[in-house]
Formats: structure tokens, C-alpha cells, sequence
């Protein structure tokens, strides 16, 4: 089964990644990502436009190895009227990081909500929205870069991981109707018939990760 197959080839890559493992230093740096490229469809003008960056370089010579970059905007400047296959954004926000600096990116979003999307024009055509994808990860990765370059160093003496189950409501009629009839993947219902789900939280020295649905 595919499941299957990504739960092994996952474990793999930890294992590799375990094994390859060597002494680091850590940086950690925040730009803001200016207006015009992302926007709030529920919440016009709020959204969390920090572009956070941190970064692991080798202690004996400095070479960036890795670098954890998040920022909060749904991947779907294509739209539901393309055909493409894309990492959109985030996959121009990787590559470019990881040409710039060396080591490997690792793209993450920060808080989405709904709905947080980049601020293509709506007639747009896909020519002109794979060219906007393309500069809004450029933009991002520059931003990126400059920060962390000039970055502090961040020590982490301490690395934590914990997690909650947690039961949400399921007071939406379309929710338990899309449900019903299988549109999206079944859920465990908790005591009282709501979706149960988890929170979780990562704390690396003084960063704290917070893992939400």
C-alpha cells in the first residue's frame, strides 16, 4: 500500500539522516516579507508575514548543513483551473536557499488559518501564475538568505518533543456530510462524537515549535 511505502521510506531517511549526523552549531534569524504577495481571504490585512530561518552549520568549518525555513501561505497560486504538478512556492523557496547556501532546506508553513493565499490576481492565466509562484519564492529565499547570514548563533542544550490527543467538535453539517459519504479520510470520533486529533509542541533550547491540526 502507498501508505506503506512513505511510512518506510521515511524511516529510512531518518535513519540515514541519524547516521550522518555530526556536531553543529545553530543560527536562528527572522525577516518580514513585505505587502503585495500574500493576502487574508477572510481576514483581509491579517496575516503573519515573519519568514523564520534556522540554520545548522558545521563546527569545524562553518559549512551550512541544514536549514529549517517556515513561513505561513497555502502552496495554490495555480488555482483549481491548472493541471500542473508543483511544489508551487515552497519548492522555489527550497531550491533556491539550497543554492545560495548549501545543505538541504526544509520547508514548513506557519499559521495558515483561513485563508491565507498568495495575492495572484484572480484572472490570471497559468503562464502568469507560475511566474508569480516563482518571484514569491525568490522573494522568500532572498529574504532568507540575508537574515540568516548575519544570523546569532542559538544554543540548544535541550531538545523536546511532547504531544496531546485532543477531540474537536464536529458542528459543521457539510464536515460530517463530506465524512459520511467518503469524500476525505475516516476519522476516529472521541467520547463525546467529535474528531479526534492531536497537538504537539518541539522545544529546541529556547525555540518552542508549537504542531497544531
Amino acid at each position: 500500500a502507498l501508505d506503506e511505502v512513505v511510512e518506510r521510506r521515511a524511516a529510512l531517511s531518518v535513519k540515514r539522516a541519524s547516521d550522518a549526523a555530526r556536531p553543529a552549531r545553530t543560527f536562528f534569524a527572522r525577516a518580514s516579507l513585505p505587502k503585495g504577495i500574500v493576502r487574508n481571504l477572510r481576514t483581509p490585512g491579517h496575516f503573519d508575514d515573519a519568514i523564520d530561518v534556522l540554520e545548522a552549520r558545521d563546527v569545524k568549518d562553518g559549512r551550512p548543513l541544514a536549514r529549517f525555513v517556515d513561513f505561513a501561505c497555502h502552496p495554490e497560486t495555480l488555482g483549481d483551473r491548472a493541471y500542473l504538478l508543483t511544489a508551487d512556492f515552497p519548492g522555489v523557496v527550497r531550491a533556491e536557499t539550497e543554492r545560495a547556501r548549501g545543505g538541504t532546506t526544509v520547508f514548513a508553513n506557519g499559521s495558515l488559518g483561513g485563508m491565507i493565499t498568495p495575492d495572484v490576481d484572480d484572472s490570471a492565466d497559468v503562464r502568469e501564475r507560475v511566474a508569480f509562484f516563482e518571484s514569491m519564492g525568490r522573494r522568500i529565499a532572498d529574504l532568507a538568505n540575508e537574515a540568516i547570514a548575519n544570523a546569532p548563533s542559538v544554543a540548544i542544550e535541550r531538545v523536546a518533543h511532547h504531544r496531546r490527543e485532543i477531540e474537536l467538535r464536529a458542528d459543521s453539517a457539510l464536515a460530517r456530510y463530506i465524512s459520511r459519504v467518503g469524500l476525505i479520510e475516516p476519522r476516529r470520533r472521541g467520547p463525546t462524537g467529535g474528531v479526534v486529533t492531536e497537538v504537539g509542541r518541539v522545544d529546541l533550547g529556547p525555540l518552542s515549535l508549537v504542531l497544531i491540526p
